[in-house]
């Protein structure tokens, strides 16, 4: 079983800018994410969310992958696969608390289309 703490999240401070190296935490399965589950999050996250000044609390990584994983084709998607898609793409990561797995980012979530 993989252990946390914040020292994965690159530094000391809660909080680690998008240029800081990202660990391999949170990655459900026990091993990295795939490329494909990145690369879904990432398209995802491209057209879903744009950046903010401060930190979003409203949702976490846990509950971000889970909408990506009823939204698009993928099926399963790992928590560690959503986390590296969003510091690939220029968001802040914040643990949810102390030696969490789960994030969260500066994310401004658009508003869906009406139809």
């Amino acid at each position: 079983m993989m252990t946390y703490s914040r020292s994965m999240w690159g530094i000391n401070d809660l909080c680690v800018e998008p240029e800081v190296a990202i660990g391999d935490y949170g990655l459900g399965k026990g091993d990295e994410p795939s490329r494909e589950e990145v690369m879904e999050c990432q398209t995802w996250i491209r057209e879903n969310v744009s950046p903010r000044k401060n930190l979003n609390r409203k949702k976490s990584s846990y509950a971000l992958k889970h909408i990506v994983e009823k939204t698009t084709k993928q099926g399963y998607i790992s928590n560690g696969a959503f986390i590296l898609a969003a510091f690939l793409e220029g968001y802040m990561i914040c643990p949810t608390y102390n030696d969490s797995p789960n994030a969260y980012f500066n994310m401004r979530f658009k508003k869906p289309a009406r139809r």
